[in-house]
């Protein structure tokens, strides 16, 4: 639970209606590895969509293990916490080189 006594689902809930709210629906939600596959599998269950993750290859990151998005799909990047921002971005760029388009970035 988090420090209001409200668990991750709920958070999670909450976090996907703003998301509806500000960009419309969304085709699939993608996350960076490791600590953003949580956050971004319970957003997406509440978006309805299908939940993705990047992970490094060779120093960047990359859709791996079967995931693509097809071109043009409406993408929300979903993370667990943003310090400086750089995953964010590079998790963004890749959604980008594979074709989706980034529609929203959330956490």
């Amino acid at each position: 639970l988090g420090p209001t006594g409200v668990g991750k689902t709920e958070l999670c809930k909450a976090l996907a209606e703003k998301i509806v709210a500000a960009v419309g629906p969304v085709d699939v939600a993608i996350s960076p590895a490791v600590g953003g596959i949580i956050p971004g599998y319970e957003t997406a269950r509440h978006l309805g969509v299908p939940s993705m993750y990047v992970e490094r290859e060779g120093g960047a990151f990359k859709l791996r293990r079967g995931f693509h998005v097809e071109p043009g799909q409406r993408v929300v990047m979903v993370e667990d916490i943003v310090t400086t921002g750089l995953s964010s971005r590079e998790c963004i760029a890749a959604i980008r080189e594979a074709g989706g388009e980034v529609v929203a970035a959330a956490c």
